[in-house]
């Protein structure tokens, strides 16, 4: 996808009639559109990266900040092969069950106490053209790999020189959400042009469009914010 392929589709909608916003102004507005999709969004993606030994690994810079880190083997749970027992729903714990989950509880609070508890700490690259670095202590001894559930930020690829930028999204709701807020941000560029018409005595449809824009645009914007309140839970975990 590239940004002209917005563009043309924006042009598209407006059907049958012709915008005075130029094209060059359309393609800024798609641009805002992405720039503010990647600081405001926070759609969920998962990477694994290997595991190299050293206190930290970088991300990709498609992952504009880190929420969780997983290593791909865990120190082994003294309750993890422990039957129980499940009798009209509920679980029925023995002396024996019951003494290991309170030695399992004491146990974890002396790792955390020793500091050998798995612990990670994201480093966020003032460069968007660098990914951002996570380092790691205590990591388990079997972890070969890292899963890692950050962020998703838009970047584009290489083109050609004096190429448009292509985009690589896969994601249709992604793609979809661009579109239209970039669209909603051309309504309000269309609608402030006709709007100075009305200064020759022209009147059209100026304030109609810009109202619209507006309305649409913050709806998205409050989308946004409703999609990524999944990250504020995850992080008190």
């Amino acid at each position: 996808m590239t940004t002209v392929d917005i563009r043309e589709w924006i042009e598209q909608s407006f059907k049958p009639l012709k915008l005075a916003t130029p094209p060059d102004v359309i393609l800024q507005c798609i641009d805002q559109s992405i720039l503010y999709w990647n600081i405001h969004s926070a759609f969920k993606v998962a990477r694994m990266y290997d595991n190299s030994h050293a206190n930290y690994f970088s991300v990709g810079t498609d992952v504009k900040s880190v929420v969780q880190v997983y290593p791909s083997a865990m120190r082994e749970n003294i309750l993890s092969d422990h039957p129980m027992w499940m009798l009209l729903g509920f679980v029925t714990l023995d002396n024996y069950t019951s003494d290991l989950m309170l030695l399992s509880s004491v146990f974890d609070s002396y790792k955390v106490w020793l500091g050998a508890d798995f612990r990670w700490k994201w480093m966020m690259s003032e460069d968007s053209s660098v990914g951002g670095k996570v380092y790691i202590q205590s990591v388990p001894t079997d972890a070969a790999k890292f899963a890692v559930v950050g962020l998703l930020r838009l970047i584009p690829e290489v083109a050609s020189e004096g190429a448009e930028p292509e985009y690589d999204i896969k994601h249709e709701s992604v793609y979809d959400w661009v579109r239209e807020y970039a669209r909603a941000l051309v309504c309000m560029r269309e609608g402030n042009i006709l709007r100075k018409a009305d200064l020759i005595d022209a009147k059209n449809d100026g304030q109609v469009l810009m109202d619209e824009g507006v309305i649409r645009a913050e709806k998205l914007q409050e989308q946004l914010r409703q999609d990524g309140r999944w990250m504020l839970l995850a992080r008190r975990k």
